[in-house]
């Protein structure tokens, strides 16, 4: 959905201009109106108009065309993408931010799946081995599951992230690094 051409909108138009878009049309598609109502165009001109009146979401709409809410997925990973790139620009600003990004990516999978790993063990140890005390058993075994479906969804991020940048490419810098001077002075050392 693009939601400048639902409403009819320019990309510039101030918000304004985007309610008296809304309401226009919003009036000849709403569902009480027997001539033109139309409940399909009319939820889709409300989630336009609610998406390009929030100035956060239009600002995430217009840099990455995701309309906020419509993939979870892809926000968070674009979040944990974003996150890491501050991350890797602080340990290593002249490096491969791309690559850092995916060595850190990697990283956090193969925790991701050893601890899932350990969490599906135990609540296996748990089923065959505890007797009596139900209810303490029942409350651990929810615990346990909860925790084995957060995993799951960090995985799916992960793996998203991955994905998003698999093809992206970062051109090294060729200028040297502000503090390569010092790996000739005497009293530097690592």
């Amino acid at each position: 959905m693009d939601p400048y051409q639902v409403l009819g909108v320019e990309k510039t138009a101030s918000p304004e201009k985007i309610k008296w878009a809304y309401r226009r049309r919003a009036a000849k598609a709403h569902p009480d109106n027997q001539e033109t109502g139309n409940r399909a165009e009319f939820e889709q001109l409300f989630r336009a108009q609610k998406l390009l009146c929030n100035s956060d979401t239009r600002e995430l709409y217009d840099k990455t065309g995701i309309v906020a809410g419509e993939d979870v997925l892809m926000e968070k990973a674009l979040m944990m993408i974003v996150g890491l790139s501050g991350e890797c620009v602080m340990e290593d600003p002249e490096g491969s931010l791309v690559l850092n990004i995916k060595g850190k990516l990697v990283k956090i999978r193969r925790h991701s799946d050893s601890s899932l790993a350990s969490i599906e063990k135990a609540l296996e140890n748990i089923e065959k081995r505890w007797a009596g005390a139900e209810s303490v058993k029942s409350t651990i075994v929810m615990s346990l599951e909860a925790r084995i479906l957060e995993f799951r969804k960090q995985i799916a991020i992960i793996d998203k992230a991955y994905l998003l940048l698999q093809d992206a490419r970062y051109a090294q810098s060729e200028r040297p690094t502000p503090f390569a001077s010092l790996s000739s002075l005497s009293w530097y050392t690592r």
